[in-house]
Formats: C-alpha cells, sequence, structure tokens
C-alpha cells in the first residue's frame, strides 16, 4: 500500500481503537468469524480478536473451531477442529456467542470495521491489522490466557536447554522461498544457538519439527538435531511452545505457538511481527549472537 494512502485512510481507522478505551463499551461484541483453514491461523485469528477486545474494552464472546483442514489421517476436519477447541479452551472465562441476543449482528473487515454500537455483534475474520502495528499490545491478553492454562515453566535444575525449530514443509514447496524453511536456514539457526551455548558451557538437544523424510534434511547432518516428522499436531504445537528456546518458521502454526510461550523466541519478520524482546531473525537465519546471549543469561 502507498505510504500516502495508508496516512490518509487506513491511518486514522486504526486509531480509532486508542481513543475508544476511553467509553463504556460492554454492550458491544466482539466474535470470530468461522475458518475452514489450518490451526495455525485459526488459533492466531482467535487470539488477536481477544488481544483487541481486551485492549480497548469491547467484551469478546467466543466461537468455538468448527473445523480445521490439514486434519490427521483418519479424522474429519470437524473432529480436529473440537479437538483442537477441547484443549485450547481459548473461550475460557469468556460468554459464548450463542449465549448473547445483539440487537445487531455486523460482518466487520477486520479492526478498522468494527462497530462501537451498543448491542452490536461484530463478527471478525482476525485484529492482525492492529496487533502487527502495535505488537506490544499482545502482552496483557497472552498472559491471560498461558496463565489460565499452563503452569509457570519449571526450574531447568540442570537439565539439557531444549531448541525446538519449525520447519515449514508439507505443502510449501522449495520454489515459495517466502514460506519454505530451507535447510540452510535450520542448520544457521540451530548451530548458532548451540554455539552461543556451548560457549557458556551449556549442553542443549535440538529438535526439528516438520513434515517429510529423513533425506530431505540432508543438510542438518553435522548437527546432533532429533527430527520429528508427521507427528502429531497438538503434540508437537505444544513441544514447541514448551521448548526453552523457539525458532519460528513463516508460519502461523509456531507463531502462535511462540505467542503462549515463556521461552526465548527466535523469529523472522514476515507478515506477522515480531513481538518485543523476540530474537529477530534475517531471511538467511543470522541474527545478533549478542542479543541471544543476553537472553540466555539474563
Amino acid at each position: 500500500m502507498h505510504w500516502l494512502r495508508w496516512h490518509r485512510v487506513l491511518w486514522p481507522w486504526m486509531r480509532r481503537p486508542w481513543r475508544m478505551r476511553t467509553r463504556d463499551l460492554s454492550a458491544v461484541y466482539l466474535t470470530s468469524r468461522t475458518r475452514w483453514d489450518g490451526p495455525g491461523s485459526q488459533i492466531l485469528a482467535t487470539m488477536s480478536n481477544i488481544c483487541f477486545a481486551d485492549f480497548t474494552g469491547v467484551q469478546y464472546v467466543h466461537t468455538p473451531f468448527q473445523r480445521m483442514s490439514h486434519a490427521p489421517a483418519g479424522m474429519t476436519d470437524e473432529e480436529c477442529g473440537r479437538r483442537w477447541e477441547r484443549h485450547l479452551q481459548l473461550g475460557e472465562g469468556y460468554p459464548s456467542a450463542e449465549s448473547i441476543q445483539p440487537a445487531k449482528r455486523m460482518v466487520a473487515h477486520g479492526a478498522a470495521g468494527i462497530r462501537y454500537r451498543s448491542g452490536t455483534l461484530n463478527v471478525v475474520d482476525n485484529c492482525h491489522a492492529f496487533t502487527d502495528r502495535y505488537p506490544s499490545v499482545w502482552g496483557p491478553a497472552l498472559d491471560g490466557i498461558k496463565r489460565n492454562r499452563w503452569a509457570p515453566p519449571a526450574p531447568r535444575d540442570g537439565r539439557p536447554i531444549v531448541v525446538a525449530a519449525h520447519a515449514r514443509r508439507g505443502d510449501v514447496p522449495a520454489s515459495e522461498t517466502l514460506r519454505y524453511t530451507s535447510d540452510a536456514y535450520l542448520a544457521s539457526t540451530l548451530g548458532g544457538v548451540a554455539q552461543v551455548l556451548s560457549d557458556y558451557g551449556l549442553h542443549a538437544t535440538l529438535h526439528v519439527y516438520s513434515e517429510g523424510r529423513e533425506e530431505d534434511f540432508a543438510g542438518l547432518r553435522e548437527l546432533e538435531v532429533t527430527l520429528h516428522l508427521d507427528g502429531d499436531q497438538i503434540g508437537d504445537w505444544e513441544a514447541l511452545r514448551a521448548a526453552d528456546v523457539l525458532i519460528v518458521s513463516r508460519s502461523a502454526y509456531s507463531y502462535s505457538a511462540a505467542l503462549l510461550s515463556d521461552g526465548i523466541i527466535l523469529c523472522p519478520r514476515f507478515w506477522h511481527e515480531p513481538l518485543p524482546g523476540w530474537v529477530r531473525v534475517g531471511r538467511d537465519g543470522a541474527y545478533s549472537a549478542e542479543n541471544l546471549k543476553g537472553k540466555l543469561l539474563g
């Protein structure tokens, strides 16, 4: 988008949530539109809506996941959606969308299209435009989601540091360089983290979560990496979320896990912004070793 169009058209709408925080919006409702894409995209969209509602004071009301694509073999998309809903319970602490009787139901196209009228239910696909423009606003909403579902991480007590990386493969061919996670990228990030830890006498175990065959990851043979291929969706997502160090790919699957992680996050800049405090990674896998050292030893 041309910068002048952003400044004159979209920018004033993006500022509205800041002005609305001074108003009583308890009778203005927001819920997530039913979607049919993969788990990462749906989790991230719902959390962005919760974040926006918490920030502005709009009342979030929950619409459960209905179906998800990329369902495991032997499971329907509907069963996959219900399984993720039971696991994450993102609606915990919020009314259901079915429980309210709004005067008007509106389909809002993102945060800029939300109507702040009493008795209105805004059905929103996502609020990414807002959370990506102001990534620092994620904090309070994420803290609430995490603390209601997971205990704080236990002390390491001398165990090896778990370093996990997600590699976007499967339905993404190597020709799609923006989304595909290459061996070179993984080797650079994983190898760099392992070297920093080794310099300080810290032992790490390296893990890669992806799809495919072991021979597809020949570029990692020089590293002692444990490959987790074609595993359980939720099990792999939880392993990424719980890792001490998480290397995010250009994918909502690992990005959503990173948002709910208490670990150190290494993240490239892509269509979603890294959060403040995360270690930014370049497209070639390069990042500031000094920044990483400060977080490991902080």
